[in-house]
């Protein structure tokens, strides 16, 4: 910026000095041409004065020609030369053809210049009509403008170079304030700066800019702010790619789902993050200008993959995918049908058995006195079934939050010693010794909820242990937490099923349980209540050693 000032100031000063210079040659060159063809005329005329006095007219300017400076020259009427102070006249030629000689001859006064050849000289002629018709004509020669110009030359360079000098000083001073002031100018506020009056349109355009700037950053701001809110807050996957198919943006969400969210793949080949063939169609269709949509594997997750074109100007310039995590739905319809599956078996194994016991009595093949036993089988069978739909109603209700009581605040001691009471003739009949150390405990919460998950944890306890076995029930508050604890010294549970034994019809030994009566739905009823109440569940077991189940509220 400062080079083209100074080159500016420098370009102006030697135009300016260009400019005066030729204005000065021009005037000086005219006011002296004046001047000197007013000399040159006077003297002429002068000279023609003096020439009608005398008889003699040829002596006379014999005589006044080797005194004077100027050329003088008497020509006849019939423009003969009869002298002439600066050659021999019998040599020169007719002048009456010479500009000056025809205008005298017509105005009785003529002037003309003549250049010399070299461009060095210019000569001035005046010529006055005598009244014989005879001319007096004065001639003085002098430097023409060229040879002017060439003899000031070198006082126009010197001036030039001051005014140079002087250009440049000046340029360099007004250079560095108008830069410091332009550094000095508050970018925000430019509109303040007053030093340089003639830069207030430009300053009072820069902050409309800057307003204009702000308003769009702002703007952009919110609009980043908004998409920043809906991708970190939404639970769907959103990956945003170019049309090399290298990731732009990948939402915390997504990162989260996978377990990388630490990882950085702005930048990165979509391919690294997932080679399916599934997404590689997706993403393809896309950048065709075709939506499309599949289900793809990531790292264990089943997701549900929505491809869609970014499309600019009429052109895809990128894709973007969305991710739908679909694996605890696809896992829920998994568990839906086998609970489907497993509840139509469940119900028609009594069913069957209750069915057959009938056909039997009402074809005459069981004798009478056997009839009462066949009843009784149809009625132990009835009240598994009774169990079996009963528990299937709590974990439906459970499931869909209906029909739950008010919660209250529950001492479990009461819950404990009530289960104790009614599960004590079963553990005798089982020979197990049921023990209980109980603390009184409080905690808000439903309290027929607590008692099916102590009375099924306690039977389950019971009905799966061995004879003489033991199985103690413990409640107690540690660190101001509400523990539940059934203890037991039964078959315990192999490490492969102690992940699954809380889901609905799940049995470890399937043989075993039949023969116990179990409905396969206790231990999912208890996972329910505890996590209804915020708790969760803590398993502790040895094949053919016991098992330690403990709820913590």
């Amino acid at each position: 910026m400062k080079r083209r000032i100074y080159l500016s100031f420098l370009a102006l000063a030697a135009l300016t000095i260009l400019l005066v210079s030729c204005i000065f040659a021009f005037f000086f060159g005219h006011i002296f041409r004046q001047e000197t063809e007013a000399e040159v005329t006077a003297e002429a005329e002068y000279t023609a004065a003096i020439c009608e006095e005398v008889s003699d007219a040829v002596s006379f300017c014999s005589r006044l020609g080797e005194r004077a400076a100027s050329r003088i020259t008497l020509i006849g009427a019939d423009g003969t030369v009869l002298y002439d102070s600066n050659a021999d006249s019998q040599e020169m030629e007719n002048h009456l053809d010479r500009p000056e000689i025809l205008q005298a001859r017509e105005e009785g006064t003529g002037i003309s210049r003549r250049l010399s050849e070299t461009m060095r000289t210019v000569t001035y002629y005046a010529a006055v009509r005598l009244s014989d018709g005879s001319f007096i004509r004065v001639s003085a020669e002098h430097s023409s403008d060229f040879e002017i110009f060439l003899k000031i030359l070198p006082y126009l360079l010197a001036a030039a170079a001051v005014m140079m000098v002087g250009a440049l000083i000046t340029a360099r001073y007004l250079t560095r304030k108008f830069v410091r002031t332009i550094n000095k100018i508050d970018l925000k506020h430019p509109e303040k700066e007053q030093t340089f009056p003639e830069l207030a349109p430009l300053l009072d355009r820069m902050a409309e800019q800057n307003r204009q700037i702000e308003r769009q950053m702002a703007d952009l701001l919110e609009q980043e702010r908004k998409f920043s809110t809906i991708t970190r807050n939404m639970n769907e996957g959103l990956i945003l790619l170019d049309s090399s198919e290298r990731i732009q943006f990948i939402n915390d969400s997504l990162k989260n789902t996978l377990g990388a969210s630490q990882m950085d793949y702005t930048g990165k080949s979509i391919s690294l993050f997932n080679r399916s063939h599934e997404m590689a169609e997706i993403i393809r269709a896309a950048l065709k200008g075709q939506a499309g949509d599949a289900t793809v594997t990531f790292y264990e997750r089943k997701l549900h993959i929505y491809g869609n074109p970014v499309v600019e100007d009429g052109k895809v310039t990128g894709v973007v995918l969305f991710l739908v995590d679909i694996s605890e739905k696809d896992k829920a319809e998994q568990m839906r049908r086998e609970f489907t599956a497993n509840v139509s078996h469940e119900l028609k194994t009594p069913l069957t058995s209750i069915s057959g016991f009938a056909e039997l009595i009402q074809t005459g093949m069981v004798q009478d006195g056997d009839i009462p036993m066949f009843a009784g089988k149809i009625r132990d069978e009835a009240g598994r079934l009774l169990v079996l739909i009963n528990d299937i109603i709590k974990l439906s209700r459970m499931d869909e939050g209906q029909n739950i009581q008010a919660k209250e605040v529950v001492d479990l001691a009461d819950v404990g010693r009530e289960v104790q009471t009614r599960l004590q003739p079963v553990a005798e009949r089982q020979h197990v010794n049921l023990m209980v150390e109980l603390s009184s405990v409080k905690l808000l919460g439903v309290r027929s909820m607590f008692y099916d998950a102590v009375y099924n944890l306690c039977e389950n306890a019971i009905k799966y242990n061995r004879e003489n076995g033991e199985v103690l029930l413990e409640i107690f508050e540690k660190e101001e937490h509400p523990i539940v604890r059934v203890t037991d010294t039964g078959i315990g549970i192999p490490p492969e099923h102690q992940e699954r034994i809380f889901e609905r019809f799940y049995r470890v030994d399937k043989s075993h349980s039949r023969q116990t009566g179990g409905t396969g739905l206790g231990l999912s009823i208890v996972k329910h209540v505890v996590e209804y109440h915020g708790g969760y569940i803590e398993i502790h077991s040895r094949e053919g050693a016991g098992t330690v189940i403990t709820l913590h509220f």
